[in-house]
């Protein structure tokens, strides 16, 4: 409350965030406001750019979102037997299972990618759970392969010819950039159902996204 008879303007990254203040402190209840998420503002071209190193015109960029297990900071499962609720634990349970599938299925994916595309650039954008020096202890050192990690924003550069993730919020910020955004699926699960992955272009195989981007790589536009 202190604080707040300091504050002109609280801004509220959505309704529940909004809700749950003016519960909290109903004596400022005018002081906050819904904006949203201020990262979709960044995507803006004007402040985006400020972030984004000049990419090489000549290779096209595959980006692949990832979130996997094999290379977590911390074993998602850490810490499970202290939890009181069967039911958290056994969600808990099978999302690590579910990943774990992912995971298997992405390093097969990059693996294709790299061997059959060799004059794309293959970007894997780590998530911030995730640990660099892990990702490359799983994969080599690969002249078609590139790590990014920290600040990641997306161009409007045709060179970023295809996005693909698996339920990668991320995902949402390719679609305002308007890239071919493709949700990797192969398999499914209840895990494999937000809203990115409604929003993306469902691809179940391998094989389909070798397809995929060979005819992109054909159009002219």
């Amino acid at each position: 409350n202190k604080t707040l008879s300091y504050t002109d303007k609280v801004f509220c990254w959505g309704k529940y965030d909004y809700n749950l203040n003016i519960k909290l402190f109903p004596k400022y209840k005018k002081k906050f406001i819904i904006t949203g998420n201020p990262r979709y503002d960044l995507l803006k071209e004007k402040f985006s750019s400020e972030f984004i190193k000049k990419k090489s015109k000549k290779k096209k960029i595959v980006i692949i979102s990832s979130l996997m297990v094999y290379a977590i900071k911390n074993h998602p499962l850490a810490n499970i037997s202290s939890l009181n609720s069967k039911k958290v634990k056994d969600y808990l349970i099978d999302r690590f299972d579910y990943k774990k599938l992912i995971s298997d299925k992405y390093l097969k994916l990059i693996d294709n990618l790299s061997k059959s595309f060799k004059d794309l650039l293959i970007e894997i954008w780590i998530h911030p759970k995730e640990s660099l020096q892990k990702w490359k202890t799983i994969i080599p050192q690969n002249k078609n392969i590139k790590f990014v990690d920290n600040k990641k924003f997306l161009s409007s550069s045709i060179n970023d010819i295809i996005y693909i993730h698996n339920g990668s919020l991320m995902a949402l910020e390719a679609l305002i950039k308007k890239k071919f955004v493709v949700s990797f699926q192969p398999f499914q699960s209840k895990f494999n159902n937000t809203l990115p992955d409604k929003l993306s272009k469902k691809v179940s195989s391998e094989n389909e996204i070798i397809l995929l981007l060979r005819k992109i790589l054909k159009k002219k536009n």
